[in-house]
């Protein structure tokens, strides 16, 4: 190529598109006969294959990228040289030659090449994407004819925003990077110096309806951290999972250490709300409110280590869970939560465990009880108990339909009284009896019916009231909380014994059905709420006394011998 400058008593220049390809020129003819001469020192050095939160491309999406470096002591020009992902195909994508100086490599500088099946966006954007599953990168040359391979490497799996490489650059030996080092010298991770320990999954609220908000005023799932260790920790550049089998779904971003380092002895919130847009302490992922396990992750010397992980039962609204005292083996529930603070002066909750069967309900062909309502999908999620003659105004709930709790019967109101006045209700709790008559509490915690305004180990009298079974109230004390169940099954432990239940075998006795009405006697009031309700066929109503969804004759004959049964005064209305 020629440039003419025409001599005259002024200086011409050439014109700068003139000027443009001069340097082209220059640019491919010298970096060309230099890669002719030392083509073995281009290296794959580092490449991305799930990219998240990285490094975004010119048009700011986060795609699969390839770093190339050049080890030698001069430039040198990728054009006309090929990388692949599939070594059956060596030419599957060309280096361009319309750009020279996009594709030129400075002595001992990098490239970063964009693997995102989008290569019509620009010159460095190839027509294949990497698989975060594992597979073959190549930067192969032609030779006269001949396709060889200047660089190859084979990767494994591979972790979200984790970067794979050598290291050092140029080196034998390969290394995962948390912290991702894009055009630049590869350096080991902070986080993969040294394992931390010391961190603990410390308290966590799967279903948070009135609980603290985040930075946004919204109330969301959250988990704290506890740092046991006399030193601060940054957590940045760790993983959190509620996956064994993917311990790496999100990566605690390490742009804002001063947000993501713990004090020594200290505390920390992460917001399980898949929000990550909102804030560096807003992960991926979300608490199963029907139970789970969380993990604190790190990657160390290319391994994937757990730093802690909890594993949690079934949750109730606004009841955190955590370790009492801080970072140990125990856990509990707790009744009030504290997030970024301590959990050593916790109050647990005190559960109560109660067995009870309802006549209506009972199959004598299996000793249970039969769970046609739910099976028919008629049992609501909301508890029946916050209108007359209860009046209850607890707002305990399940947030998805109450059969994904396994022999679920219906909801009962569980009382506990004091202990020198039966006629005292301290507190009041939904709870939901299963088939077996065990009952866990209204939340869906399988712990027992879960108190919040009673003492632990303390005594009390307990009482239970069934929507269309007569109330019975406990002839014993207990002391709360009891890991053995109180036993309404049997009339010694019922104030008014014999009476006040229906015999269902030898030693195995069920609330009075009948009471329709709920104010704890069988009268023809009930027949005239049956009379209003009869022939009713798939509803949840208070006359199904034998709980199929359907109001009939059947009904009938449960009430019938039980009219007039008067329940004990503590529990009339």
């Amino acid at each position: 190529m020629q440039i003419n400058i025409q001599r005259t008593n002024k200086i011409l220049l050439p014109s700068l598109t003139s000027l443009y390809l001069l340097l082209s020129f220059l640019f491919i003819n010298t970096s060309q006969q230099a890669l002719a001469q030392t083509i073995e020192n281009l290296y794959i050095n580092e490449f991305m294959a799930s990219n998240s939160i990285g490094i975004t491309d010119e048009f700011g999406e986060y795609e699969d990228w390839i770093e190339i470096y050049n080890a030698n002591s001069f430039a040198v020009n990728l054009a006309g040289l090929y990388i692949t992902d599939d070594l059956a195909v060596l030419d599957k994508w060309q280096f361009p030659s319309t750009n020279a100086v996009l594709t030129n490599i400075p002595a001992g500088g990098y490239i970063i090449i964009w693997a995102d099946k989008d290569s019509l966006q620009s010159e460095l954007h190839t027509n294949f994407k990497l698989s975060s599953l594992g597979e073959d990168i190549a930067l192969v040359e032609d030779d006269d004819g001949d396709l060889v391979i200047i660089d190859e490497l084979t990767f494994a799996s591979q972790t979200n925003d984790v970067s794979y490489g050598h290291y050092p650059d140029a080196s034998g030996s390969f290394e995962f990077f948390t912290e991702p080092t894009p055009n630049a010298t590869n350096m080991q991770s902070s986080t993969n110096n040294t394992f931390v320990e010391g961190l603990f999954i410390n308290e966590l609220l799967a279903s948070n309806i009135s609980d603290i908000t985040d930075n946004t005023g919204v109330q969301e799932d959250w988990v704290e951290i506890y740092n046991s260790n006399s030193f601060p920790v940054d957590i940045g550049g760790l993983y959190v999972t509620d996956d064994w089998a993917d311990k790496t779904i999100w990566r605690i971003p390490t742009i804002h250490p001063d947000s993501t380092t713990i004090p020594a002895n200290g505390f920390m919130v992460l917001w399980a709300d898949r929000d990550t847009d909102e804030g560096v302490r807003h992960v991926r992922l979300g608490l199963g409110e029907r139970g789970e396990r969380f993990g604190l992750v790190q990657v160390f010397n290319n391994d994937t280590l757990f730093i802690d992980s909890l594993s949690f039962p079934r949750q109730g609204e606004d009841i955190s869970y955590g370790r009492l005292p801080d970072g140990s083996t125990t856990t509990t529930f707790f009744k009030s939560s504290t997030p970024d603070a301590s959990n050593n002066n916790s109050e647990e909750v005190v559960f109560a465990n109660i067995k009870v069967y309802l006549e209506g309900a009972y199959n004598a062909n299996n000793g249970l009880m039969d769970t046609n309502l739910v099976f028919k999908q008629l049992l609501a999620p909301q508890h029946p108990f916050n209108q007359a003659p209860w009046n209850y105004n607890g707002q305990e709930s399940l947030q998805d339909t109450i059969d994904h709790i396994t022999g679920t019967i219906d909801w009962l109101l569980v009382e506990a009284r004091d202990a020198n006045n039966n006629n005292l209700i301290l507190e009041q709790r939904v709870a939901i009896l299963l088939m077996d008559g065990s009952v866990i509490d209204g939340t869906g915690i399988q712990e027992g019916i879960a108190f919040f305004n009673v003492a632990a180990n303390t005594d009390y009298y307990l009482s239970v009231k069934s929507r269309n079974h007569l109330a019975v109230l406990g002839q014993n004390l207990v002391t709360l909380p009891n890991t053995t169940p109180y036993d309404f099954t049997d009339a010694n432990n019922i104030t008014g014994g014999t009476g006040q239940v229906s015999s269902l075998t030898t030693n195995l006795n069920a609330l009075k059905a009948g009471d329709f009405n709920a104010d704890g006697v069988i009268t023809v009031t009930d027949f005239n709420l049956f009379t209003t309700q009869v022939a009713a066929i798939n509803q949840y109503l208070a006359s199904d006394a034998n709980y199929d969804g359907n109001v009939t004759v059947v009904d009938f004959n449960h009430y019938r011998p039980n009219v007039s049964a008067i329940g004990v005064s503590q529990i009339r209305y």
